[in-house]
């Protein structure tokens, strides 16, 4: 890990424990947001119920993975950059915009909870998040 992201890890895990104890639905807090926004990509999910969950947990479990410094989240989102193009023409900043959203649901959830340095080091991590995504794009 690089200086400025050592303690990304615990900051973020400290406050997912604030969503948790707020038990707030993230996932459909979330896609109700991104389908607001983007009706035309429900098609997209072939089963919904299981998916967009499945979604939400591999996107935090990556973010927090890169945030430990965890080796193996390159080839996984090499793999979830492959796997999404048979869903059809997915826009990149599609992406880029879901993972903004997935933050914000976050700072909403925890409300007057959510902090500054909550909101750095989830913001360092999407965007290295996002860069390796444009990378296999």
């Amino acid at each position: 890990m690089t200086d400025g992201y050592q303690n990304d890890a615990e900051i973020m895990e400290q406050s997912l424990f604030i969503v948790v104890e707020a038990d707030v639905d993230i996932t459909e807090r979330l896609y109700a947001q991104f389908f607001a926004a983007h009706p035309e990509q429900k098609a997209s999910f072939f089963h919904p119920t299981t998916t967009k969950g499945q979604m939400v947990n591999e996107i935090l479990e990556c973010l927090l993975a890169l945030a430990q410094g965890e080796q193996w989240v390159e080839n996984s989102i090499q793999n979830h950059v492959i796997a999404h193009r048979s869903y059809g023409d997915i826009p990149f900043r599609l992406y880029a915009e879901l993972l903004d959203m997935l933050v914000t649901c976050l700072a909403e959830i925890s409300g007057k909870c959510w902090s500054t340095q909550y909101q750095a080091a989830w913001d360092r991590q999407t965007a290295r998040l996002i860069r390796m995504v444009a990378d296999d794009f």
